[in-house]
């Protein structure tokens, strides 16, 4: 069995912190597009929570309810085209991923992607500070219907 290289990691090593100026990219891209931003939602990062690559906004986007993500980091494969395929995938299921607004590919020289995603204002599956055994079982409905549509990878 080979394994593809996780060059995420290596990519997250080399590149700086985008909590200095993650706010300002922010800011350049809700002007842009005309994204509402009402806040910061979460930062994601990879072993080192001083150094940040991923950060999600709430706002409003086209007078509706919006996520805008943005990140520092170029991944090999765009993330909306992944988030594409598992769409298609899910149609006439009862799974339905949030929609995606707009997607902004990495630009070298601006040093970001951006992508602006439906907001879904629901209660999450299960509490990730809760019991194992407990989030297993409520986290278990939603696995069934996953694995029933999603047959190929994405």
């Amino acid at each position: 069995m080979s394994f593809e290289r996780n060059t995420i990691v290596e990519k997250f090593d080399a590149t700086e912190d985008f909590a200095p100026w993650v706010k300002r990219a922010a800011s350049e891209v809700s002007r842009h597009i005309g994204f509402e931003l009402d806040g910061e939602l979460h930062r994601r990062f990879i072993y080192d929570p001083n150094k940040n690559w991923r950060y999600r906004f709430l706002g409003i986007f086209q007078g509706k309810p919006a996520l805008l993500r943005i990140e520092n980091i170029k991944l090999e494969i765009d993330e909306e085209n992944i988030r594409q395929s598992f769409r298609a995938q899910c149609k006439g299921s009862r799974v339905r991923p949030p929609e995606t607004f707009l997607s902004e590919p990495f630009d070298e020289t601006k040093g970001y992607a951006y992508t602006v995603d439906e907001y879904v204002d629901a209660p999450s599956l299960f509490d990730p500070a809760g019991s194992p055994e407990t989030a297993a079982e409520s986290f278990a409905p939603f696995y069934r219907e996953l694995r029933k549509t999603v047959t190929k990878p994405f």
